[in-house]
């Protein structure tokens, strides 16, 4: 009983790396809730990542490079890119 605590509290501990990894960030519509935001294109590839790894291990390194290859979008503006759609072209 005692072991799924803990390996909870470590899942706990990477979704609130990756809360905090998008709370650093901003939409450019302005959206700034870290839940209502992603890393566009690569966000589910980074969550899984993030939650299937540890914090120290070396799938970390291919984390923080998908985290640099994206760009933080509110999932409404990631729709509207995926359907191009989008009020800012080029992003």
């Amino acid at each position: 009983m005692c072991r799924v605590h803990t390996m909870n509290d470590g899942r706990n501990k990477r979704r609130r790396w990756l809360k905090n990894q998008l709370a650093k960030s901003i939409c450019n519509c302005g959206e700034q809730q870290p839940h209502r935001l992603m890393f566009y294109p690569h966000h589910k590839k980074i969550r899984h990542l993030n939650i299937r790894y540890g914090l120290k291990h070396p799938s970390r390194i291919k984390t923080n490079r998908l985290i640099n290859e994206s760009t933080v979008m509110c999932w409404n503006c990631a729709a509207d890119q995926q359907e191009d759609l989008s009020m800012f072209p080029g992003i």
